[in-house]
């Protein structure tokens, strides 16, 4: 309409796209500030949630130490980044909080920069029902191993049959900064996902005169999407020798949880590594660390350890 309205010269081609939309958004920056919305009305959306008996919107980790920790959850208009070395769990916490809310009904988008869309299915599906993933397997197993093999099969097979019905999309095809945008705001109002997971940030391709002013960027635009749109964003982030985030601080700076992972090398067990999960800033609360917890490796999710 404004185009229609004011701007003639987009019809006729007499003026380029980035043109219009600097044009577009001066045009529109009074009405933008007209919409903000009166602390009056924001307390009567605080009263009602009160007044109703209901919780916070809050969106778990399943992992119950670690949620306590966190008020219940990530809450909407958070960037939340996990931090770890290589092969630490990064990727497996991710998935399994994005299991964790699709199965209880939340839609969430997934964007894999690192491992194809299969892989994280398979994964997911192996977080939600605690099975391994007896399906790309090598070799077939011994015919001793092979009654329990073909019973772990067709309960990952249950598994996977229940995650084709959880509101979830996948992309692993999308690596550009401007493209991940795009594809987290179009689902967060089309399909009214709540919860957005990119993995990783290291991977997110950005122009900038140094890569630590791209991955900063790349942080700082996550951040302004996930307070845009009110819903969660995840990611994660590499560390380097010293344990600090990897090519920029400031993805430290523009987060609102900074979750730290480090393995407990001196206490490694064959199914279970233990680890602590460091929450190193937290906005909302005190900064905590999680000790009673491991990775457990044949199903790639985070499990409480008992003393």
């Amino acid at each position: 309409l404004y185009a229609e309205k004011f701007l003639p010269e987009v019809a006729s081609f007499r003026m380029s796209a980035p043109q219009f939309a600097e044009e577009l958004a001066t045009r529109c920056a009074p009405i933008s500030k007209e919409q903000g919305v009166s602390a009056a009305d924001i307390v009567a959306g605080i009263e009602e949630t009160w007044n109703s008996g209901k919780q916070i919107e809050a969106f778990p980790t399943g992992l119950r130490p670690l949620d306590q920790a966190l008020l219940g959850g990530f809450h909407r208009g958070e960037l939340g980044v996990v931090a770890a070395d290589t092969g630490v769990g990064k990727s497996a916490l991710l998935i399994q909080i994005a299991a964790a809310n699709a199965k209880a009904g939340t839609r969430v988008v997934y964007l894999s920069l690192e491992m194809p869309r299969e892989d994280v299915l398979f994964r997911i599906a192996s977080a939600d029902s605690g099975r391994a993933q007896p399906l790309r397997q090598l070799s077939e197993p011994s015919l001793a191993d092979h009654s329990n093999w073909e019973m772990a099969k067709k309960e990952f097979g249950r598994a996977l049959c229940e995650v084709q019905f959880f509101p979830l999309t996948i992309h692993d095809n999308v690596t550009d900064l401007g493209d991940i945008v795009a594809v987290v705001r179009s689902t967060a109002r089309r399909q009214k996902a709540s919860l957005a997971v990119v993995d990783y940030l290291q991977l997110v391709e950005s122009v900038g005169d140094t890569r630590e002013q791209a991955v900063s960027e790349i942080a700082r635009k996550l951040k302004a999407l996930a307070a845009q749109e009110r819903i969660t964003i995840l990611t994660a982030s590499q560390v380097n020798e010293g344990g600090q985030l990897r090519e920029s601080r400031a993805i430290g700076h523009h987060a609102n949880v900074v979750i730290h992972i480090a393995p407990d090398k001196a206490a490694e067990s064959q199914s279970v590594s233990p680890c602590t999960i460091k929450i190193a800033k937290f906005r909302r609360g005190a900064v905590k660390s999680i000790s009673e917890v491991g990775l457990h490796g044949a199903t790639s999710r985070f499990v409480e350890l008992t003393r």
